[in-house]
């Protein structure tokens, strides 16, 4: 195939289940793009084919690929979109490239940036997972594929049946594996299984069958990400595991609200909140577990890294390294605190009492000593006590001691 249309072909850069995909130039906006083309004769297909045509040629946003023209040749329908440079975040992952934290965290900004828009425009994605994501030779993420995505307000009867899942194994959500109907938050669940596996570099709930892999999806927590990545930081964990929350009302409400926090992260603004039935709030470490059977004050400490960062700029700059969660150091709560300081203050009574008792008692002068009641003219005034004064201090300071020591006990 030379010509498309008004379109040169140049290449074949792909195949998938609906067709072939070829790069191409546009002869009057000298410009190269991708040409899909439908070639399958399945009718569910081609009605998917179509409902991405209608659906992301009505988006225009930096983070999510453009189509640029929709058309027949010979009966074959075909879209054309901005050709994109640079490599799926698939293959990123696939090779592990030491890839610096926070030129992740900014591609899952893009991303997440790309998803609110569509989010807005009424477009729920449902297939939200590194190969259909692109990383641009310009470090921008852009998302891709909206091929069985829907719009929330159309009836897509004929195109999904009741209790089919629609999406990839490994990337779906809860309600997804289970046939029901979903919302945007299934997105947003995909979303934080995508920026597990990125920032880890491991699937939050791989297993080597589709029923497990499903088994994990509905009934089990993967695994923290402080344990994969070493001096991992705190809040961002937060962020993914509330993505990944199996209770869609316990997920973030929308991604405005997963901007707002990547964007606190990035300033580095500690993340003080958590919202009532944020799975987040429970322990999900022994570190953890340790730190919240103590006071509120401890527990709320060991979820956030203390103090603030200074994002780093230049090639390597990377996520700063937070204290790891088992030595982030709690403050006092009020409580142990007065405790403290009513201590201190027994002790330094009992200790000034029992200094004033010795300095009443006039030493002697040692043998040939001159100078000794010199030194101390004050204690020589002072007279010796009694020995009934004497007792009724050693009294005095053996309740002082025992007050104290009962108080460091409890």
């Amino acid at each position: 195939m030379k010509q498309l249309g008004k379109y040169e072909i140049l290449e074949r850069i792909g195949e998938g289940g609906f067709g072939t995909v070829w790069k191409g130039r546009d002869p009057f906006l000298k410009r190269n793009v991708a040409i899909k083309l439908c070639t399958s004769d399945n009718d569910e297909l081609r009605k998917r084919f179509l409902r991405e045509a209608e659906i992301a040629g009505g988006l225009h946003h930096p983070n999510v690929t453009v189509v640029h023209d929709f058309g027949y040749h010979e009966d074959v329908p075909f879209m054309v979109q901005e050709f994109l440079s640079g490599e799926d975040l698939s293959v990123i992952i696939r090779r592990r490239d030491a890839v610096p934290q926070l030129t992740k965290l900014r591609w899952l900004t893009d991303i997440a940036r790309g998803l609110e828009y569509a989010h807005s425009k009424g477009v729920i994605h449902r297939d939200v997972k590194p190969s259909n994501i692109r990383i641009l030779e310009s470090g921008v993420a852009k998302v891709m594929d909206f091929g069985i995505a829907k719009l929330a307000e159309m009836n897509t009867q004929g195109l999904t049946r009741t209790g089919t899942a629609m999406g990839t194994i490994g990337y779906m959500a809860p309600e997804q594996v289970n046939g029901e109907p979903v919302d945007h938050r299934a997105d947003i669940f995909a979303y934080g299984v995508l920026a597990y596996e990125l920032l880890t570099y491991v699937r939050p709930f791989d297993a080597d069958t589709m029923s497990r892999v499903f088994y994990r999806i509905l009934n089990e927590n993967p695994q923290p990400l402080s344990d994969l990545v070493p001096l991992f930081p705190a809040d961002l964990e937060r962020v993914v595991l509330r993505c990944l929350a199996k209770n869609q009302n316990h997920r973030y409400g929308s991604f405005r609200e997963v901007l707002h926090h990547l964007e606190r992260i990035a300033a580095g603004e500690p993340l003080d909140e958590i919202e009532p039935g944020d799975p987040t709030e429970i322990a999900h470490s022994g570190a953890r577990a340790a730190a919240t059977a103590g006071d509120p004050a401890s527990a709320a400490t060991v979820l956030r890294p203390p103090g603030s960062w200074t994002p780093p700029t230049g090639p390597t700059a990377a996520l700063p390294n937070t204290p790891n969660t088992a030595t982030a150091y709690a403050p006092p709560s009020a409580r142990r605190l007065s405790t403290a300081l009513v201590v201190a203050a027994i002790v330094g009574g009992g200790i000034a009492g029992t200094a004033v008792l010795l300095v009443g008692r006039k030493a002697p002068p040692a043998a040939g000593d001159t100078t000794a009641t010199a030194q101390l003219p004050a204690a020589a005034a002072l007279p010796a006590p009694s020995g009934e004064d004497a007792a009724a201090g050693r009294e005095r300071g053996r309740i002082l001691l025992e007050e104290a020591r009962r108080l460091i006990a409890e």
